[in-house]
């Protein structure tokens, strides 16, 4: 099965194996031994209990963490181009892409966004949560900063993705205005739909039209809190009615997979991990979605926007 996800938070699982989490080890390569080629997006991410200072340098220890793990096989070596991601697909390999999730380690300084891409982060998510010195989250209702948009606009310069997951509307309207600016297609790599759960990390049905229109991309967040308000327990159904919702108001090229893996304390009924994937797809086909709908909401939509966004690169 062909798959590519576009959140993970294994990184912070690689690094710190010890740390306490119900569920782990969900996006690593054991769980994936089934999938060919896998494309996982790798983001690291700073505890809110690290100062921003301390966290930048958190988050270049992770870096390194990762690209040794992968050198040892307990992790997918990073890809940073177009071409590269190219010819992994035609080997069938499994390889990720760098991401950070919340840029508050910057820490007002612009040439960290400089040194980060240098290291092979190719995706940005801006925000987390509350106001940081980048801007305000879901659970704020202020915009980008100053200095947040001026990060943002920076790493787009040098060819870099920027992720509205986790952004306040205001945030959001900045960013998409700003890849829109660039010519670039805005991404949503874990969000679900508002209509559904009204939770404010969620995507409202005008955001997710204007992503579809962008020809931007939407992951489906497999995290029960954004796939229901209520007290009933979540299972592949509600998953099944926010891919459904999404694609009825985006368009079917929007759809993929943004599981968040690795960053989630649970997850709906009969998933435990990537291994399960296969049985999710199996679900989605005895449930009315077509087996070339299925196959683009796994890997072929998240390819297309890969191949156009990232930056090129060269065959060698």
């Amino acid at each position: 099965m062909r798959v590519i996800d576009f959140h993970c938070d294994t990184p912070s699982r690689i690094y710190d194996p010890r740390r306490k989490r119900k569920l782990a080890n969900m996006g690593t390569p054991e769980r994936t031994a089934g999938l060919s080629p896998y494309v996982q997006l790798s983001a690291s991410f700073c505890p809110v209990s690290c100062e921003n200072e301390e966290g930048f340098a958190l988050i270049c220890e992770m870096l390194e963490c990762w690209q040794s793990a992968a050198a040892e096989g307990r992790a997918y070596p990073p890809l940073k181009t177009a071409a590269e991601l190219k010819k992994a697909l035609e080997k069938g390999q499994q390889v990720s892409v760098l991401t950070l999730e919340d840029a508050r380690p910057l820490n007002g300084e612009l040439s960290r966004v400089d040194l980060l891409f240098e290291r092979g982060v190719r995706l940005i998510t801006p925000l987390w949560r509350d106001d940081t010195v980048i801007g305000g989250a879901w659970n704020s209702s202020e915009g980008l900063t100053p200095f947040g948009e001026a990060a943002a606009e920076r790493f787009l310069e040098l060819g870099g993705i920027l992720d509205v997951s986790h952004a306040s509307r205001a945030s959001h309207a900045q960013i998409v205005a700003l890849c829109r600016r660039y010519g670039r297609a805005p991404v949503a790599t874990h969000s679900n739909a508002f209509a559904l759960t009204n939770h404010n990390r969620n995507l409202t049905d005008e955001q997710i039209r204007e992503i579809g229109l962008l020809g931007g991309v939407i992951g489906l967040n497999f995290y029960p809190n954004f796939l229901t308000l209520g007290d009933e327990s979540v299972t592949m159904r509600e998953l099944a009615l926010h891919l459904r919702h999404v694609m009825d108001l985006g368009g079917e090229s929007v759809c993929v997979l943004g599981s968040d893996f690795d960053g989630v304390d649970a997850l709906p009924e009969g998933i435990s991990s990537a291994a399960d994937l296969p049985r999710f797809a199996e679900y989605l086909q005895k449930n009315g979605f077509s087996a070339d709908f299925i196959d683009r909401f796994f890997f072929e939509n998240g390819k297309n926007y890969l191949m156009k966004n990232l930056p090129q690169g060269t065959d060698v």
